[in-house]
């Protein structure tokens, strides 16, 4: 059986970025997880990748993300 396939990409927001490494496989969720820790949870995110909203359930395979992609985070906070 072969080894699932990792992907080295980039999250960007409007004010910062990082690098992250993650399974072809990994769910759009996972990633939300890793965005939340980095960026804090106290907003509310969407991802996107090549302008298509990423949905939580899907795994990440789902929009061809390849070594180098740039997934953009989009924040927005609820009103009180």
């Amino acid at each position: 059986m072969d080894e699932p396939q990792k992907i080295k990409f980039k999250v960007e927001s409007e004010t910062s970025e990082f690098n992250v490494t993650m399974k072809e496989e990994d769910k759009v969720k996972d990633l939300v997880e890793i965005v939340k820790a980095n960026f804090g949870d106290d907003l509310h995110y969407t991802l996107e990748y090549n302008s298509t909203e990423m949905k939580c359930d899907q795994a990440l395979s789902t929009y061809n993300l390849k070594d180098g992609s740039i997934v953009k985070v989009k924040w927005f906070v609820d009103s009180p």
